[in-house]
């Protein structure tokens, strides 16, 4: 519970972590992100089974257990819209670098070293990892899919950890040691995956596509059109990094072939003119900004401004854990205030009062946004009724919170909030993260991920290392 910090034994761990019936969680200040519930100062929760019933002040009801969640802040699960779980395998080794290290490096190198059972450790810590940051959902870009088992191991450490995931497979593997899986090969597959594995839409992991990607379509532009005609066949979500270096105008490309849709987001965009912005806008395509990479890897520069004024939903990820973290406070709050900075520096010498964007505007990247472009609006991003019970609790009445202003819940989450405030994680009706503590055995996938990094690490040195100069990364990318 959040106001006291009780710690109980593995099996009595487990054993809370089932579902529940019904639970009643009173006392929270929350921030719904629900305009018609808004923000309350003291609010109660109530849900049965994997879906929230009911978010009002003062609910009396029949519950098989009652939280007393005062001095705590309850607000959706946050949303990792474009997350890269298996270079959690390259943890801080690509902080220094610039996109060109990295590419050279990871992706025509230490890709090619991930076996299956490497895929399976790092989805396994990176979805436990999220969830321990209160991020309930993640967004998985997986273009490391070297074989058809090297899918089935990701999701199966996905589905361990029991967080919800739209897990995107990837025709995109750059590595050209042991490349054998075609992308006929890959859409052959993914067809048959979705058929024996996803055939519902109503379960913590749905499926994806990422298709391959426009600066490499080449002469393959009717092998793109075929995993786009699937992806929108089968009702699914789309991912695409676009618009990342230079000025590339891949979204006008995307536009001429009638592959703009609803149902798909655009990752990065830091260099995308205009008109590129109104074709995605019209289009209804979101847009999914990851400011740590962008901002430290030169590529280009992201702008909510731009993306408003063409009507499109954005959000925000995390990228990778190979440089950055799963703490999705803070790329969110580092964002806010870098774009509030940039739209008033736009708003002349005149004095004004209040900032540009709000921390509640923000806070929606971060949730309902978020949800939108990974196309579970209908079901999470918000403290709604009917929705899944996706709920974190943040303790506010500790060291880094006590004071807040009981009057904006959301203000608080992002000015002060973090990881280290995440007190309970409920991922649909389930406890993933109670008292602080995630209810996992955690000490065997951190000895996996151990063992994933010092091989994949060792066998990047064999083959010239990560330190490579431009002569050396220009003839891996040369093949």
């Amino acid at each position: 519970m959040c106001h006291e910090s009780a710690r109980g034994a593995v099996g009595e761990i487990k054993e809370r972590s089932a579902v529940l019936k019904r639970i009643l969680i009173k006392n929270a200040a929350v921030a719904s992100v629900d305009p018609a519930i808004g923000e309350l100062p003291a609010g109660d929760i109530l849900i049965e089974g994997e879906r929230i019933l009911d978010v009002r002040p003062g609910l009396v009801a029949d519950a098989d257990e009652t939280i007393d969640a005062t001095g705590c802040i309850a607000m959706p699960g946050m949303i990792d819209a474009h997350r890269h779980l298996w270079e959690g395998g390259f943890r801080g080794v690509t902080s220094d670098w610039s996109i060109l290290d990295f590419v050279g490096n990871v992706r025509f190198l230490a890709a090619s070293f991930f076996r299956p059972e490497d895929m399976y450790a790092t989805a396994l810590l990176g979805s436990y990892e999220a969830l321990n940051a209160g991020v309930t959902t993640v967004a998985d870009y997986c273009h490391n899919v070297r074989s058809p088992d090297h899918a089935h191991e990701t999701l199966r450490g996905i589905r361990e950890a029991g967080g919800r995931s739209v897990w995107g497979f990837g025709f995109v593997s750059l590595a050209h040691t042991g490349q054998a899986f075609s992308n006929e090969d890959r859409l052959a597959f993914l067809k048959t995956l979705k058929a024996e594995q996803f055939a519902s839409d109503d379960s913590l992991v749905r499926l994806a596509i990422c298709p391959r990607e426009v600066s490499l379509w080449g002469d393959d532009l009717a092998s793109v059109k075929a995993q786009f005609a699937f992806a929108r066949e089968a009702g699914m979500q789309i991912f695409m990094h676009n618009n990342a270096l230079g000025n590339p105008r891949y979204v006008m490309k995307l536009a001429e072939h009638d592959l703009l849709s609803d149902r798909l987001t655009l990752v990065h965009m830091g260099s995308t003119d205009a008109d590129e912005w109104e074709a995605v806008g019209a289009a209804g395509t979101s847009v999914c900004f990851t400011p740590e990479t962008e901002y430290q890897m030169a590529m280009g520069w992201p702008s909510s401004a731009d993306a408003a004024r063409a009507g499109v939903n954005i959000c925000i990820g995390t990228d990778m854990t190979a440089n950055n973290s799963a703490d999705m406070f803070f790329p969110t709050r580092m964002f806010m205030q870098v774009e509030r900075s940039m739209l008033s520096q736009k708003m002349g010498p005149e004095p004004f009062i209040g900032a540009p964007i709000s921390c509640a505007e923000a806070l929606e990247w971060a949730t309902i946004k978020a949800a939108r472009a990974v196309g579970l609006a209908d079901v999470a991003g918000s403290l709604t009724p009917g929705k899944y019970a996706d709920i974190v609790l943040l303790r506010a009445d500790g060291p880094s919170m006590a004071g807040w202003d009981r009057r904006k819940p959301a203000t608080a989450i992002l000015q002060q909030g973090g990881v280290n405030a995440v007190d309970t994680v409920i991922v649909g009706g389930r406890f993933a993260k109670r008292d602080g503590r995630l209810l996992a055995d955690t000490s065997r996938a951190v000895r996996m991920q151990e063992e994933t990094v010092a091989r994949v690490h060792a066998l990047a040195v064999d083959n010239g290392g990560f330190e490579a100069d431009l002569e050396t990364i220009q003839r891996r990318m040369a093949g």
